[in-house]
């Protein structure tokens, strides 16, 4: 179960500590919707968002 509060802001995921490995044992990462061009490496190569969603084509 979900918990939404606007007035403290927060986001409650409300799953014991067992479901969570499960749920997380089970999933596996979607296919790309593209293979090749632009978009491909784009999806392939960027930071996720906490990150700034960037390629980082300074990284040595």
């Amino acid at each position: 179960m979900i918990t939404i509060d606007a007035e403290k802001n927060t986001i409650d995921m409300n799953l014991s500590d067992e479901e969570i490995k499960a749920r997380l044992w089970k999933w596996k990462a979607p296919r790309l919707k593209v293979n090749r061009g632009h978009l491909a490496k784009y999806s392939r190569l960027v930071a996720d968002a906490s990150h700034g969603a960037v390629l980082d084509a300074f990284d040595d």
